[in-house]
């Protein structure tokens, strides 16, 4: 049985000025980094737990020229392969040179044009273990994303009962949560924020609270809430690994929420190593990096601290309440997660149809994500036409 723990660890650290936030935050959660980047990875005061991607970060990866020698030799030795069977291998190869300097697992994303196919999906899956295979990474260091829709949760459910780690990703429902739990999935990915937000401060909650004044902390407290209820009835529970931080503020709030991993980009990873709280909350920062916040005259300090257990659990239950991103009354919501099967055919896609913000939200992320995915289609296949 799988029993959190961040909850215990989050109210028994021990106060200590010489740490910066990024270390004192490593005793309370795992930290992943949602980069590829070695020497990044390696300057930082911790050590990371997990090497995450999404679909930008690798293209970016795949096309930086630091790394087209590697890219090259791999198209080279594989000429006759089609982009399925390459991907995975430079893949691979990327995730050897990273696995030393990380205690967990390295995480690749399944692609997101296969979304419709559970079939595809399930063959993706096993050509990425094929190529950690070839390369030496053992199947308890890695894991593979799959966004969670219906065929996603099918075809998760299909990799897990092989063996194969699945986190189910692009996740902003208490349904698509416990339908990862029903799956036997290893993990989640959860989105703190709208995709929007990572391109633009409109739409993004700007509060001095993340933890109970973000419109999405209600969500990531109930998730806790049940998979904690399902822990407790002896049952298996995903990791929370929360994501799609805007801030470091968003960051350190989390832990009150009930992550177990922090998955955060180079952005964040670096502000939180500039000192040992948060900067003073100022509005209109949206991703202003702090050491650039730190030049100015008004910068300040504030100390940070986990909130208090006794003080922590009223803060919550008033927090699940009521979901300020539901509209009409939600009050069931518990018995619904607990009562329904969402891998029956269609029960999954038909609360995320019902449910406005996932619906919206998981359709921008599929869409940017597919996006990416193209122009690492179209640049390898370039690669291949000049190397033939």
């Amino acid at each position: 049985m799988t029993i959190p723990v961040v909850a215990e660890a989050i109210n028994g650290a021990a106060a200590d000025p010489e740490r910066t936030l990024l270390e004192k935050l490593s005793t309370l959660a795992r930290i992943d980094a949602e980069t590829p980047d070695i020497d990044f990875i390696k300057s930082l005061p911790i050590t990371i737990t997990d090497c995450s991607s999404n679909p930008r970060f690798i293209y970016d990866a795949i096309t930086d020229p630091v790394n087209r020698d590697l890219v090259e030799e791999t198209i080279r030795e594989n000429r006759d392969k089609s982009f399925e069977q390459l991907y995975p291998l430079i893949f691979g190869r990327f995730h050897a040179k990273v696995i030393s300097h990380i205690s967990g697992r390295v995480i690749a994303s399944a692609y997101t044009s296969m979304n419709g196919d559970v079939q595809k999906l399930v063959k993706c899956g096993r050509q990425f273990v094929e190529g950690w295979k070839a390369a030496g990474i053992p199947l308890d260091r890695v894991c593979i994303k799959i966004s969670l829709t219906g065929n996603g949760a099918a075809a998760a459910a299909i990799l897990a009962k092989e063996g194969i780690p699945v986190s189910g990703t692009t996740v902003f429902s208490v349904a698509q949560a416990v339908a990862a739990q029903q799956a036997g999935l290893h993990s989640i990915h959860l989105y703190f924020n709208d995709p929007v937000a990572s391109t633009g401060p409109a739409v993004w909650p700007d509060v001095p609270d993340p933890a109970t004044q973000h419109t999405f902390a209600c969500r990531h407290a109930r998730i806790r809430k049940v998979y904690n209820l399902l822990a407790k009835q002896g049952g298996t529970v995903p990791l929370i690994k929360t994501s799609a931080f805007q801030s470091g503020r968003e960051v350190a709030a989390v832990l009150e929420l009930g992550a177990d991993h922090i998955t955060a980009i180079k952005l964040f990873l670096d502000d939180l190593t500039c000192g040992s709280g948060l900067p003073k909350y100022r509005q209109g920062l949206w991703r202003v990096p702090v050491r650039q916040q730190m030049e100015q005259a008004e910068f300040e300090w504030e100390d940070w601290e986990p909130v208090p257990t006794e003080l922590s659990k009223k803060r919550m239950a008033e927090l699940i309440k009521h979901d300020p991103l539901t509209t009409g009354a939600d009050n069931d919501w518990l018995e619904q997660a607990l009562s329904t099967n969402y891998l029956a055919p269609g029960v999954l896609d038909g609360c995320i149809q019902e449910d406005a913000v996932t619906w919206e939200r998981l359709g921008r992320k599929l869409t940017q994500f597919t996006e990416w995915e193209s122009k690492t289609r179209d640049y390898i296949a370039l690669l291949q036409k000049d190397l033939a």
